[in-house]
């Protein structure tokens, strides 16, 4: 864009914040065409996106009045409140909690660091205002890792080298072949922890079974053309009852059981054969993550006799690129809640002796699962596996995780460099293949006595994370 010689004119910040989230949907040199200031001022804003904030949110920016949130009296402590919000910035950004008596305690600090004569407590009142002139509110958690995004970048650059080079290997390889599978806890008491409620209400009861720790391990596998697999449920116990054999009958479902309700490599091993299955027209990929029993010599075995080659995703990136955490496990869970509600308001129960509902049925449970299932869109699935770089072609940009505003965007350059890279010139170190898994990259698990695992901490076998994100979209 051509500068204009003598002329200097004022931004206000809720200008500049408008052409920072242009910028980062679209591109710096589309906002610059599209607001008319010159390239090198977006990218000083968006540099400066959070000393913005600030701005926007406290007092005024370059002369132009902020728009009150609320009514009443202005604050009395101006500056010690923009000092607050940016250490709160600064903590959300290091990923640190902040609860409302830390803010309390940070806003004492800081009136005594700046030697302020006037008296101020920091009430809850005081904090309540404040958390209505900046616009803060309490969020539940939407993920939960040890490692921030920025230190997985060169984990994440190094798998998706290694699935390029894999795919270049393999010319023949189609979406139909390349499959991605996790697994996921549904709950017998799937009860949302967030309902509508009358202001002011002392108490917010919700009706249960009394059975919400009570859960089955339900495995979800599809290809990269959206064909869905058929849905491996694991309950806990002997399998011996006449509702469970009944539910091994069924050809909608495959059932199992184990004495904790988990997989173990037994199972897995199980799965490969029951839904992967052993004929195929050529070599198959699969992609999971490194949970211990997918990488042990028995499937390793299992998978070299059903032709399967397997990509493992680092520990700690499946948050950010397994098709299934990433666009799968959100609308398959709200579907499962959405069917426990109605089935609580409306579904036929049983009750015991002493009057207590029971819990939902092993039978009416493996409905809900499958009716879930076969209501995520196909279109869902195929484009989860474009947006995480898990198919032939794929692109730097194609990549969601590493776009602007996402979570690994500061390697986005670094990822295209890469892939600017010829084939031949890429050295990955087989950094997705289940021979060189880093033990210290393992997903937290527990091992028992006789060496079986008997749980793991990966999200993708615990509903906390997955409840969260859901709890924000209803």
């Amino acid at each position: 864009m051509p500068k204009t010689k003598g002329l200097r004119k004022k931004y206000s910040a809720t200008f500049k914040l408008a052409v920072v989230k242009a910028a980062k949907s679209t591109s710096v040199t589309a906002a610059s065409r599209k607001h008319s200031v010159d390239e090198s001022m977006v990218r000083r804003w968006k540099r400066q996106e959070n000393q913005l904030l600030v701005a926007e949110r406290s007092k005024t920016s370059r002369g132009e009045q902020r728009s009150r949130t609320s009514g009443g009296k202005r604050s009395q402590f101006t500056d010690l409140e923009a000092n607050l919000f940016e250490w709160l910035v600064g903590e959300r950004q290091q990923r640190r909690r902040v609860s409302r008596k830390s803010v309390r305690a940070k806003a004492k600090q800081l009136h005594a660091e700046m030697g302020n004569a006037e008296e101020f407590n920091a009430s809850a009142g005081w904090c309540a205002n404040f958390f209505m002139r900046f616009r803060l509110t309490m969020r539940m958690k939407t993920h939960q890792s040890q490692r921030s995004p920025e230190d997985l970048i060169p984990k994440l650059t190094d798998f998706l080298m290694y699935l390029r080079k894999y795919f270049a290997e393999h010319p023949t390889m189609t979406k139909a072949n390349i499959f991605a599978m996790d697994e996921t806890a549904v709950w017998f008491d799937s009860t949302s922890s967030r309902t509508v409620e009358v202001v002011g209400a002392q108490s917010v009861p919700l009706a249960s079974t009394g059975h919400d720790k009570a859960n089955v391990t339900v495995a979800l596998c599809a290809s990269a053309d959206g064909k869905k697999l058929l849905p491996y449920i694991i309950f806990k116990g002997k399998g011996k009852t006449a509702e469970d054999k009944e539910l091994k009958a069924r050809r909608d479902i495959v059932v199992s059981y184990s004495d904790n309700g988990w997989f173990n490599s037994d199972l897995t091993t199980d799965w490969l054969k029951k839904v992967m299955g052993t004929f195929a027209f050529g070599k198959r990929l699969l992609i999971w993550d490194s949970y211990r029993c997918h990488v042990c010599d028995a499937v390793k075995a299992t998978r070299r006799e059903q032709n399967i080659d397997c990509a493992v995703i680092p520990g700690g990136c499946t948050g950010l690129i397994q098709a299934p955490d990433v666009s799968w496990n959100k609308p398959f869970k709200t579907s499962i809640r959405e069917q426990y509600d109605e089935w609580m308001a409306t579904g036929e129960k049983s009750y015991t002796a002493a009057g207590n509902m029971r819990a939902m049925s092993k039978s009416k449970l493996c409905d809900v699962v499958v009716k879930a299932w076969q209501g995520l869109s196909p279109d869902v699935i195929s484009k989860s596996f474009e947006c995480c770089g898990q198919v032939p072609g794929a692109t730097a940009e194609n990549v969601s995780c590493f776009k602007d505003g996402r979570p690994a965007a500061s390697g986005r350059e670094q990822l295209a460099e890469r892939f600017a890279l010829p084939t031949a010139e890429l050295r990955v170190d087989n950094a997705g293949s289940d021979e060189v898994v880093d033990e210290l990259d393992h997903d937290a698990v527990v091992l028992g006595d006789d060496g079986e695992v008997n749980g793991s901490g990966d999200d993708s076998r615990s509903d906390s994370s997955d409840s969260a994100s859901e709890e924000e979209g209803q």
